[in-house]
């Protein structure tokens, strides 16, 4: 799934969770697509530039059968990572935000947590 680095201007269309929404665009966290129950969110301090893949989150609330756990993320070391519940998200968002591309300088504005 390729980044879009570009944040959602469509607020017609409810995000997934509002509180983690403001949590996570707090933190630097871009909202990069959105339906009804579905949000995606990129990293952008996970890579240096567009030319690499970034960490991803999914926050799925459909409850539709055989998606999987309702928060996904793709982290860009190549780590699949899933959660049942937000708070065990959200307990690891450091960690996540920690990940970096393996053959990428670091990020020059990143935040260290």
């Amino acid at each position: 799934m390729p980044p879009t680095h570009r944040k959602i201007a469509d607020n017609s269309v409810a995000v997934a969770d509002i509180e983690l929404d403001r949590l996570l665009t707090d933190r630097g966290w871009v909202a990069s697509d959105r339906v009804h129950g579905l949000t995606m969110y990129d990293w952008p301090p996970s890579a240096r530039d567009d030319d690499h893949e970034i960490t991803y989150l999914i926050i799925d609330l459909r409850g539709m059968p055989d998606v999987g756990p309702p928060y996904r993320v793709s982290v860009v070391n190549g780590d699949r990572l899933t959660y049942e519940v937000k708070s065990e998200l959200v307990a690891d968002l450091d960690t996540i935000e920690a990940g970096r591309c393996a053959v990428c300088m670091p990020f020059p504005n990143a935040a260290t947590r």
